[in-house]
């Protein structure tokens, strides 16, 4: 969360695509379940894709501050009911895990996945006890398990046990795109804005205890790259404007001396003019002279 989220104006702005997929198209009330199943009253303002009467209650109510990081699950479409699920900055996923009474006696998270798994046919995705493939597409499958694989581990092994499948299958699902949008950037073609838009996501994953730090270094290398090359960009720009300037500064001594040879010419042709005067006065004088 930002500052501007929880405190001051307390204005909570959603995705626009989200909100043109899922939510009202005029302004309405919306219920925000908490983690103890109490409903919360919200007006979302439909123009501007936000939060506003309600939100700063549930905020001041939910103790929340800039860092905490927020999933609304949306639980009801019909009745737009979110299930908000909230992961404070301080003490971490791990401090959620030991709360709730889900590490076991060694005091670590317990892998979900079978550490035998030799290829993807028989690669299953277990969350709590419960098998969640039929949640995720199987090229999700397919790809996670590669991701997996590469990590020897399963990489939501260390996720809070707070949340339900779905949400599971979800951040999973999320992991998958962005790794695929990673081995897929160009650095001509990949922007800082999307980078730097998948890493903040990937925070918030790990935040909750997703093991997603070997995709976050993959991601600086990434950024540094473009930054590398934005660099190049601007140095190779630099030097073309100076050239450029050099260029202006040669055409304006030009101009300078085409502007002097043309006042030089101006008074050459006034010179002239006076002396065909002086000529033409003297010719008429000898036109109408005595014979």
């Amino acid at each position: 969360m930002l500052p501007s989220q929880v405190s001051g104006g307390f204005w909570l702005q959603w995705p626009k695509d989200f909100c043109q997929k899922h939510m009202p198209k005029k302004d309405e009330y919306i219920v925000l379940l908490d983690e103890n199943e109490k409903e919360y009253d919200i007006k979302y303002l439909a123009q501007k894709s936000g939060l506003s009467g309600g939100w700063r209650g549930f905020s001041i109510k939910h103790q929340l501050c800039k860092g905490d990081v927020l999933i609304f699950q949306l639980v009801d479409s019909n009745k737009f009911k979110f299930k908000v699920h909230i992961f404070k900055a301080k003490g971490g996923s791990r401090k959620l895990e030991r709360d709730n009474g889900l590490l076991n006696s060694e005091g670590k998270v317990t892998s979900e996945i079978a550490k035998d798994v030799k290829e993807t046919e028989s690669f299953n995705i277990l969350w709590n006890g419960e098998v969640v493939d039929s949640e995720i597409s199987e090229h999700v499958r397919s790809q996670y398990y590669q991701l997996c694989c590469s990590q020897k581990s399963g990489l939501h092994d260390g996720l809070v046990k707070c949340i339900d499948k779905k949400l599971a299958a979800g951040i999973i699902s999320e992991t998958v795109k962005i790794a695929d949008a990673i081995r897929a950037a160009e650095i001509t073609t990949t922007s800082c804005n999307d980078v730097q838009r998948w890493d903040q996501t990937l925070k918030g994953f790990e935040g909750m205890g997703m093991n997603v730090a070997f995709l976050r270094a993959t991601i600086k290398n990434i950024l540094d790259s473009i930054q590398r090359k934005q660099q190049e960009k601007i140095k190779r720009k630099t030097n073309e404007r100076a050239q450029a300037e050099k260029e202006m500064r040669n055409l304006e001594t030009q101009l300078v001396n085409v502007k002097k040879k043309i006042r030089v010419l101006d008074d050459e042709i006034d010179v002239i003019r006076a002396q065909n005067e002086k000529l033409e006065h003297s010719f008429k004088e000898t036109a109408i002279a005595p014979w």
